[in-house]
């Protein structure tokens, strides 16, 4: 039973590391998941919901990715300085279905008339499927088991006229779940750092070119830099360079006059075979 119970665990250890992180290829319309700091990107509104979708196609008999959904909801604070926070995400990998439920809080505060400094805490529960089916190796163990693992994000973001800078770390207590004393699943701390900039063009100042970069370090170090395009605040491009798998991403979003906004994205890789498609549909109001 030892050696069966040994054998679950190299098993899972090298499943949970070959397992993909659940990324956004529209995280300038939705950098909420990214850095809790991150909420509303202008003055309109004071509530925002949001759905997130994304599927990954790759040539694979082995095993299908099942679509990342990412539900979220953010609620301004009365006094206007600051947002609660609250969201759903499912994320399936291998031989467990990963289901995270997070709530967070987020403080502006003012540095003069066109500059913000934003805090954010995120309290996170994953709630963890495993398919003991799906090891071979779980000799004596069968059905589905539920895991609670908690953790907690930290993110802080300042903003001065069209100048957004942000930092975030996930998972920070890095967290993990054991079953017979050895460790199944553990969650990896992730940091991200953004930075963007909006030039507003032309005497109405209706076009918007923003260059922006992101700089993530997961299971590995990844960098997107961006360059996206804007008109009216009512349609939006972009172009970014993964640069690290030498994939291009394309996006194209919508914000319509009755608070409805979606966005698209597609990609494509010279170094990886996938090719992942995002959907966003949110509602201000």
């Amino acid at each position: 039973m030892k050696r069966a119970l040994l054998s679950l665990f190299v098993l899972a250890g090298i499943a949970v590391h070959g397992q993909t992180t659940m990324r956004m290829n529209l995280h300038y319309r939705n950098m909420n998941f990214y850095n809790p700091a991150s909420g509303f990107n202008d003055t309109s509104g004071t509530r925002l919901l949001s759905l997130y979708w994304k599927d990954k196609y790759i040539d694979n008999i082995v095993w299908d990715k099942p679509a990342n959904v990412f539900l979220n909801g953010l609620v301004r604070h009365k006094n206007g300085r600051g947002f609660i926070s609250g969201s759903y995400a499912f994320d399936g990998y291998s031989f467990y279905d990963r289901h995270t439920l997070s709530g967070g809080y987020t403080y502006d505060l003012p540095l003069g008339e066109h500059a913000t400094l934003s805090a954010g805490a995120r309290g996170v529960l994953n709630l963890d499927l495993v398919d003991w089916d799906k090891l071979h190796a779980a000799e004596g163990r069968e059905g589905k088991t539920l895991f609670m693992n908690p953790d907690l994000d930290l993110g802080a973001q300042f903003r001065w006229k069209g100048l957004q800078m942000g930092y975030a770390t996930r998972n920070l207590g890095e967290n993990m779940t054991k079953v017979e004393g050895r460790v199944l699943l553990k969650n990896q701390r992730h940091h991200y750092l953004d930075v963007s900039y909006n030039f507003r063009l032309l005497a109405n100042r209706k076009l918007t070119i923003a260059p922006y970069f992101l700089f993530y370090r997961e299971r590995n170090r990844m960098t997107d830099i961006g360059l996206l395009f804007g008109w009216n605040e009512r349609v939006t491009a972009s172009v970014i360079l993964r640069k690290e798998e030498l994939r291009t991403i394309g996006t194209l979003g919508f914000s319509l006059k009755n608070g409805f906004q979606v966005g698209m994205a597609a990609d494509r890789s010279g170094l990886e075979s996938d090719v992942n498609v995002d959907v966003f549909l949110a509602y201000r109001f």
